[in-house]
């Protein structure tokens, strides 16, 4: 019994931790007469007990900081916002006033449309479109799945015409037709992919004001970023509403279509979602010759297929 204890005592580092602690203590108390007489069997079986329960509570401690370290992980997993990730399912919303003149449509607008999406990784699928437009109710252009390429998705931007300009302005049909039918599996939503609206109108307010408010709110509570871009006499203070924080970077003023393709309004736009922006590769040094007199191979920066691609021409 006395060697199976002893055995017991060795086999973990911890228990052999544990004991000394115990010994420790054990003699102490021998010393000053607290304890009568104790044989080895004892003092070892009372040593093995308080070595196991002190081990039980280091693995239950330990245990604890393993799941706490394994939920911030799988927070830091959950935390990609469109303000730091390379991926993003980008929908584009917008309303013509019927006082819109019919030439900016083609002039600026859709020029304005396609240099928001240049930059975007859309040919490699990081990123997703979609554009809908919105006059007595919301009309899908095409959802999340529809085109895979940048050159697909800028034709059939440069389609927008005058047809979309309207006297009603149905904001919350066009909110609601995204979150129900757009930003779902169906609609070519992905779970682990950021999601964002780009609201672009020059109406005063919109008619169904709240239903407006109510679809932001519940597109917000889910997790989706609006950023809105008030054009020529709309509703700042509507849009502020709907507009997820902070306003000041996401509420975005432009005094007319003839400015709205300016670079400070790109630029506003661009820097609300990390996916619009350019990316740029880390330079990697290029492998040198090995032979004598060898020169330095020039190094070359090579952009992913998708990144930095241009509309079409005309």
């Amino acid at each position: 019994i006395k060697t199976f204890s002893l055995s017991v005592i060795i086999i973990h580092s911890d228990y052999w931790q544990n004991i000394n602690t115990m010994m420790m203590m054990l003699l102490t108390m021998m010393k000053k007469r607290r304890m009568g007489h104790i044989s080895v069997l004892q003092l070892a079986l009372l040593c093995v007990c308080f070595a196991a329960v002190c081990t039980a509570d280091d693995l239950m401690i330990n245990e604890e900081t393993d799941a706490i370290q394994q939920n911030d992980e799988a927070g830091d997993e959950k935390s990609l916002t469109v303000e730091n990730s390379n991926k993003a399912d980008i929908v584009i919303a917008y309303h013509f006033s019927h006082t819109m003149k019919i030439p900016d449509i083609d002039k600026y607008f859709v020029p304005f449309v396609a240099t928001i999406l240049e930059k975007a990784s859309i040919d490699n699928g990081d990123v997703r479109v979609a554009l809908v437009t919105y006059g007595r109710k919301a009309r899908v252009l095409f959802n999340l799945s529809k085109f895979k390429t940048s050159a697909d998705v800028f034709k059939e931007i440069k389609k927008i015409d005058k047809k979309d300009r309207v006297k009603k302005s149905s904001g919350g049909d066009a909110l609601k037709e995204i979150r129900t039918n757009i930003f779902t599996a169906k609609g070519g939503n992905r779970q682990d992919v950021p999601n964002i609206i780009i609201l672009i109108t020059d109406d005063k307010n919109s008619d169904d004001q709240p239903l407006f408010l109510e679809e932001a709110q519940l597109l917000k509570a889910a997790g989706v970023k609006i950023v809105a871009v008030g054009v020529d006499s709309a509703n700042i203070a509507e849009l502020r509403t709907i507009a997820s924080n902070p306003v000041v970077k996401n509420v975005i003023s432009v005094k007319g279509y003839s400015t709205i393709a300016s670079q400070d309004v790109i630029q506003s736009i661009r820097g609300t979602t990390q996916a619009l922006q350019e990316f740029r590769t880390p330079v990697q040094p290029q492998p040198r010759e090995t032979t004598t007199g060898s020169r330095k191979e020039p190094i070359v920066t090579r952009t992913p297929p998708g990144r930095g691609t241009s509309p079409p021409a005309g």
